[in-house]
């Protein structure tokens, strides 16, 4: 390597070592914003109804048992049993 060359090496490294911190700063500031997107009085909250099919025991007791609370939540719980004993 010339003399020429390792001025230029560690000009571009310098460069490319500013642009990185730059990024990483950038996006430090971005991800730490204090301003929410969206806040809790524009959001409407909107039911769903969820199927899920499970076995009598203990899928579908502990699914029948989160029920209540799923509802509170705004989501409606329609729990299939499947019975493979046929």
């Amino acid at each position: 390597m010339r003399k020429d060359d390792s001025h230029v090496f560690k000009k571009t490294a310098i460069r490319t070592a500013l642009i990185l911190s730059l990024v990483i700063l950038a996006s430090l500031f971005n991800g730490c914003s204090s301003a929410p997107k969206e806040t809790a009085k524009t959001t409407t909250k909107q039911e769903v109804t969820v199927k899920v099919g499970a076995a009598v025991v203990p899928h579908a007791e502990i699914l029948n048992f989160i029920k209540p609370k799923l509802k509170q939540e705004g989501i409606n719980l329609e729990v299939i049993v499947l019975d493979d004993e046929a």
